[in-house]
């Protein structure tokens, strides 16, 4: 006995195609227009997130370099030290962790700073005697 094509129930019929049909046009959601808008009223751009700073002398001696960039330099990258000491914007308290801490070169630059800092003031002292 042959199946006539209009009897057939099967997950192929017409039924269950016109069905699938109605749930899958529910399916979709509706998009709305972006409700974010600046002040001008045009939506706001995207912008992608700014590269960070470089781990290389020019940026441990660059007095722009944020004090949390210079400790994280400081702690993490040893050879980077003696630059730092360069930067005119290190605190009192990270020169002294990095004399604590050392690396390469950090004595010597040290003692550069210390000496021309004390020629400094010896200058001062000696331009307010006269």
């Amino acid at each position: 006995m042959a199946k006539r094509i209009g009897q057939h129930r099967g997950r192929h019929s017409a039924h269950s195609i016109t069905a699938h049909h109605r749930t899958s046009n529910t399916r979709f959601l509706t998009i709305r227009e972006n409700t974010n808008t600046s002040a001008t009223g045009a939506a706001p751009s995207l912008q992608p997130p700014k590269p960070p700073l470089p781990r290389t002398p020019l940026t441990a001696c660059d007095p722009y370099t944020p004090l949390s960039t210079l400790w994280t330099l400081a702690r993490e990258q040893p050879e980077l030290r003696r630059y730092i000491i360069a930067n005119p914007f290190a605190t009192a308290d990270l020169l002294e962790y990095i004399a604590q801490s050392g690396g390469p070169g950090v004595t010597r630059c040290m003692r550069i700073l210390l000496d021309s800092l004390e020629s400094m003031a010896q200058d001062l002292s000696s331009r307010t005697a006269e």
